[in-house]
C-alpha cells in the first residue's frame, strides 16, 4: 500500500463522524429513522420517481404566480390563467385540490368584491376550469372504458368504479 485509503473504506470511515455533533438522544434516533425510511416503500417511491411530480410542480408554481400577479396587477387574464393552471395541476396530482380550494376561498373573500368585471371573470374561471375537468376526466374515461360503459348507468362495475373514485 502506498498510504492511500481506498474509496469504499474512506466513505465508511466518514459515516460515524456524521453523528459526532448530535446530542446523545439524536445519535440513536437518527440511524433508526434512516433505516425506517429506507425500508418504507412510499418513501422510496417518492425519492426514486421524482420525474412524475416535476410537471405538477411547474403547474403549481405557474398557477400560483399567475394568480398572485393577476391579483396584484388587477389583471383578469392572469388570474383566470392561474386558476386554470391550478386545475390542470389538480388533475395531475390530487394533493393540490385543497390548495385550489384555499385559493378559491381567498378569491371569493378577498379579491372578488373589489373587481370591476367580477361576473365575467368568475364565469370565465368556472367555465374554463369546469370544462378542463369535465373534458379531460370524461375523455380519459371514455378512451379507457369506451362510450358504451358510460351510457348504461345500471352497469354495476362502472357505477362501482365511479362511487369508489368519488369517495
Amino acid at each position: 500500500m502506498d498510504g492511500r485509503v481506498p474509496e469504499r473504506a474512506a466513505g465508511d470511515a466518514v459515516l460515524p463522524f456524521c453523528f459526532v455533533g448530535l446530542p446523545r438522544r439524536r445519535r440513536t434516533v437518527l440511524p433508526a429513522l434512516v433505516v425506517i425510511l429506507i425500508a418504507s416503500p412510499m418513501f422510496m417511491q417518492n425519492v426514486t420517481f421524482v420525474w412524475t411530480k416535476s410537471f405538477c410542480r411547474v403547474l403549481r408554481a405557474a398557477g400560483s404566480l399567475f394568480y398572485v400577479r393577476g391579483w396584484m396587477k388587477r389583471d383578469s387574464t392572469r388570474l383566470v390563467a392561474g386558476f386554470v393552471l391550478m386545475t390542470a395541476d389538480a388533475l395531475c396530482i390530487f394533493y393540490v385540490a385543497p390548495w385550489l380550494a384555499v385559493m378559491a376561498v381567498h378569491y371569493v373573500l378577498a379579491v372578488w368584491a373589489r373587481r370591476a368585471n367580477r361576473g365575467r371573470e368568475l364565469a370565465a374561471i368556472v367555465l374554463l376550469c369546469g370544462a378542463l375537468l369535465v373534458f379531460i376526466w370524461y375523455g380519459w374515461a371514455i378512451q379507457h372504458f369506451g362510450i358504451t360503459a358510460h351510457s348504461n348507468p345500471s352497469d354495476r362495475a362502472v357505477s362501482g368504479a365511479f362511487v369508489t373514485s368519488i369517495f
